[in-house]
Protein backbone atom coordinates (compact mmCIF):
# COMPACT_ATOMS: atom_id res chain seq x y z
CA UNK A 1 0.00 0.00 0.00
CA UNK A 2 1.48 3.31 -1.08
CA UNK A 3 1.26 6.08 1.53
CA UNK A 4 0.30 9.52 0.23
CA UNK A 5 -0.78 12.77 1.85
CA UNK A 6 -4.36 11.88 1.00
CA UNK A 7 -4.47 8.57 2.82
CA UNK A 8 -2.10 9.03 5.76
CA UNK A 9 -1.80 11.52 8.63
CA UNK A 10 -0.20 11.82 12.07
CA UNK A 11 -1.55 12.61 15.52
CA UNK A 12 -0.02 15.03 18.05
CA UNK A 13 1.62 12.02 19.72
CA UNK A 14 3.17 10.98 16.40
CA UNK A 15 0.86 8.03 15.74
CA UNK A 16 0.08 7.38 12.09
CA UNK A 17 -3.50 6.92 10.94
CA UNK A 18 -4.19 5.81 7.41
CA UNK A 19 -6.66 4.58 4.84
CA UNK A 20 -6.04 1.26 3.14
CA UNK A 21 -6.93 2.90 -0.19
CA UNK A 22 -7.61 6.56 -0.96
CA UNK A 23 -11.29 5.87 -1.67
CA UNK A 24 -11.76 4.08 1.68
CA UNK A 25 -14.27 5.64 4.06
CA UNK A 26 -12.58 4.58 7.30
CA UNK A 27 -9.25 5.59 8.86
CA UNK A 28 -7.15 2.91 10.57
CA UNK A 29 -4.49 2.70 13.25
CA UNK A 30 -1.79 0.02 13.28
CA UNK A 31 -0.12 -1.03 16.54
CA UNK A 32 2.81 -3.47 16.35
CA UNK A 33 3.78 -5.32 19.54
CA UNK A 34 6.47 -8.04 19.63
CA UNK A 35 6.21 -8.51 15.90
CA UNK A 36 2.42 -8.88 15.85
CA UNK A 37 0.34 -6.27 14.00
CA UNK A 38 -2.99 -5.12 15.40
CA UNK A 39 -5.30 -3.12 13.13
CA UNK A 40 -7.93 -0.85 14.66
CA UNK A 41 -10.67 0.63 12.44
CA UNK A 42 -11.33 4.17 13.65
CA UNK A 43 -13.75 6.65 12.07
CA UNK A 44 -14.58 8.33 8.76
CA UNK A 45 -13.68 11.64 10.47
CA UNK A 46 -9.93 12.31 10.58
CA UNK A 47 -9.92 14.42 13.76
CA UNK A 48 -11.86 11.75 15.65
CA UNK A 49 -9.57 9.04 14.28
CA UNK A 50 -6.47 10.86 15.54
CA UNK A 51 -7.95 11.22 19.02
CA UNK A 52 -8.96 7.56 19.11
CA UNK A 53 -5.54 6.39 17.87
CA UNK A 54 -3.84 8.26 20.73
CA UNK A 55 -6.31 6.75 23.21
CA UNK A 56 -5.51 3.24 21.96
CA UNK A 57 -1.77 3.96 22.10
CA UNK A 58 -1.99 5.31 25.68
CA UNK A 59 -4.19 2.42 26.83
CA UNK A 60 -1.70 -0.11 25.43
CA UNK A 61 1.07 1.33 27.63
CA UNK A 62 -0.54 -0.05 30.79
CA UNK A 63 -2.64 -2.95 29.48
CA UNK A 64 -1.78 -6.17 27.60
CA UNK A 65 -2.78 -6.15 23.93
CA UNK A 66 -5.49 -8.76 24.48
CA UNK A 67 -7.21 -6.29 26.82
CA UNK A 68 -6.64 -3.43 24.37
CA UNK A 69 -8.32 -5.40 21.58
CA UNK A 70 -11.25 -6.35 23.81
CA UNK A 71 -11.67 -2.75 24.94
CA UNK A 72 -11.44 -1.04 21.55
CA UNK A 73 -12.55 -3.78 19.17
CA UNK A 74 -15.00 -6.06 21.00
CA UNK A 75 -17.12 -8.52 19.04
CA UNK A 76 -15.32 -7.59 15.83
CA UNK A 77 -16.81 -4.09 15.85
CA UNK A 78 -15.42 -0.60 16.21
CA UNK A 79 -17.42 2.19 17.83
CA UNK A 80 -16.99 5.95 17.61
CA UNK A 81 -19.00 8.51 19.62
CA UNK A 82 -20.27 11.42 17.54
CA UNK A 83 -22.41 14.09 19.25
CA UNK A 84 -25.63 12.33 20.30
CA UNK A 85 -25.25 9.31 17.99
CA UNK A 86 -22.85 6.39 17.97
CA UNK A 87 -22.17 4.83 14.57
CA UNK A 88 -20.96 1.24 14.72
CA UNK A 89 -18.81 -0.17 11.93
CA UNK A 90 -17.77 -3.60 10.77
CA UNK A 91 -14.01 -3.54 11.39
CA UNK A 92 -13.24 -5.80 8.42
CA UNK A 93 -15.15 -3.87 5.76
CA UNK A 94 -15.54 -0.41 7.29
CA UNK A 95 -19.28 -0.59 6.55
CA UNK A 96 -21.71 1.28 8.79
CA UNK A 97 -23.65 -1.25 10.90
CA UNK A 98 -25.93 0.89 13.02
CA UNK A 99 -26.38 4.31 14.67
CA UNK A 100 -27.11 4.21 18.37
CA UNK A 101 -29.11 7.10 19.82
CA UNK A 102 -29.91 8.56 23.22
CA UNK A 103 -33.34 9.34 24.65
CA UNK A 104 -32.58 12.91 25.68
CA UNK A 105 -30.47 15.78 24.33
CA UNK A 106 -26.73 16.38 24.18
CA UNK A 107 -24.68 19.43 23.20
CA UNK A 108 -21.34 17.63 23.23
CA UNK A 109 -19.72 14.35 22.26
CA UNK A 110 -19.74 11.05 24.10
CA UNK A 111 -16.87 11.44 26.55
CA UNK A 112 -16.78 7.78 27.53
CA UNK A 113 -17.84 4.48 25.97
CA UNK A 114 -17.14 0.91 27.01
CA UNK A 115 -18.52 -2.58 26.64
CA UNK A 116 -19.68 -4.58 29.63
CA UNK A 117 -18.96 -8.30 29.93
CA UNK A 118 -22.35 -9.29 28.50
CA UNK A 119 -21.78 -7.24 25.32
CA UNK A 120 -23.93 -4.29 26.44
CA UNK A 121 -22.45 -0.93 25.44
CA UNK A 122 -22.57 1.87 28.00
CA UNK A 123 -21.87 5.53 27.23
CA UNK A 124 -22.20 8.97 28.80
CA UNK A 125 -23.05 12.28 27.14
CA UNK A 126 -22.59 15.86 28.26
CA UNK A 127 -24.83 18.93 28.24
CA UNK A 128 -24.20 22.32 29.83
CA UNK A 129 -26.04 23.03 33.12
CA UNK A 130 -28.68 20.36 32.55
CA UNK A 131 -29.36 16.66 32.96
CA UNK A 132 -27.14 14.51 30.79
CA UNK A 133 -27.54 10.78 30.19
CA UNK A 134 -25.90 7.49 31.08
CA UNK A 135 -27.21 5.04 28.48
CA UNK A 136 -27.03 1.32 27.79
CA UNK A 137 -27.45 -0.33 24.37
CA UNK A 138 -27.53 -3.63 22.58
CA UNK A 139 -25.40 -2.69 19.57
CA UNK A 140 -27.94 -4.04 17.07
CA UNK A 141 -30.68 -1.76 18.44
CA UNK A 142 -30.71 2.01 17.87
CA UNK A 143 -32.62 2.92 21.04
CA UNK A 144 -31.04 2.39 24.48
CA UNK A 145 -32.44 -0.45 26.54
CA UNK A 146 -31.95 1.66 29.68
CA UNK A 147 -30.88 5.21 30.50
CA UNK A 148 -30.26 7.23 33.66
CA UNK A 149 -30.32 11.01 33.98
CA UNK A 150 -27.06 12.38 35.36
CA UNK A 151 -24.88 15.47 35.11
CA UNK A 152 -22.29 15.53 32.32
CA UNK A 153 -20.04 12.46 32.66
CA UNK A 154 -16.39 12.45 31.56
CA UNK A 155 -15.20 8.89 32.09
CA UNK A 156 -16.42 5.38 32.91
CA UNK A 157 -14.46 3.13 35.25
CA UNK A 158 -15.67 -0.43 35.79
CA UNK A 159 -14.95 -2.06 39.16
CA UNK A 160 -13.13 -5.43 39.04
CA UNK A 161 -16.34 -7.09 40.26
CA UNK A 162 -17.99 -5.93 36.97
CA UNK A 163 -21.04 -4.75 38.92
CA UNK A 164 -20.14 -1.15 39.81
CA UNK A 165 -19.58 1.71 37.39
CA UNK A 166 -17.88 4.92 38.51
CA UNK A 167 -18.68 8.14 36.62
CA UNK A 168 -16.86 11.47 37.30
CA UNK A 169 -19.80 13.87 37.05
CA UNK A 170 -19.97 17.63 36.55
CA UNK A 171 -22.16 19.37 39.15
CA UNK A 172 -23.20 22.97 38.64
CA UNK A 173 -23.24 25.30 41.62
CA UNK A 174 -25.67 27.69 39.96
CA UNK A 175 -24.68 30.55 37.67
CA UNK A 176 -21.22 29.99 36.25
CA UNK A 177 -18.45 32.23 35.00
CA UNK A 178 -17.52 35.67 36.29
CA UNK A 179 -21.00 36.92 35.48
CA UNK A 180 -22.40 34.56 38.08
CA UNK A 181 -20.77 36.50 40.91
CA UNK A 182 -23.03 39.53 40.49
CA UNK A 183 -22.95 42.07 43.26
CA UNK A 184 -22.35 39.50 46.01
CA UNK A 185 -19.15 37.58 45.13
CA UNK A 186 -19.05 36.13 48.65
CA UNK A 187 -22.17 34.12 47.75
CA UNK A 188 -20.72 32.75 44.54
CA UNK A 189 -21.00 28.96 44.37
CA UNK A 190 -18.34 27.28 42.22
CA UNK A 191 -19.04 24.29 40.04
CA UNK A 192 -17.57 20.99 41.15
CA UNK A 193 -17.21 17.29 40.37
CA UNK A 194 -18.75 14.28 42.07
CA UNK A 195 -17.64 10.65 41.74
CA UNK A 196 -20.88 8.73 41.35
CA UNK A 197 -21.10 4.94 41.52
CA UNK A 198 -23.87 3.11 39.69
CA UNK A 199 -24.73 -0.49 40.57
CA UNK A 200 -25.13 -2.75 37.54
CA UNK A 201 -27.77 -5.02 38.96
CA UNK A 202 -31.24 -5.74 37.65
CA UNK A 203 -33.97 -3.86 39.47
CA UNK A 204 -35.48 -6.22 42.06
CA UNK A 205 -39.03 -7.28 41.43
CA UNK A 206 -41.63 -5.79 43.75
CA UNK A 207 -43.24 -8.35 46.04
CA UNK A 208 -46.65 -9.49 44.92
CA UNK A 209 -49.52 -8.19 47.00
CA UNK A 210 -51.58 -10.66 48.87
Amino acid sequence: MKMTQKNTSYTKRGNRVFKKIESSRTWYFLKTVLGTRYYFPLSPVLSESKTLADQIDAYSLIHPMNDVVKHFRPNGRRIVGENNKIPTFDWKTGELRNELQIKGKSDGPFNALRFLEDGILVGHTEILHSASELAFWKVDQAEPIHSIKNGSGYDLSLHPDKRQLLVPTYVTGGSSGNGGRGMTPENYLPNTTRLRVFSLYAKPEEPKKG
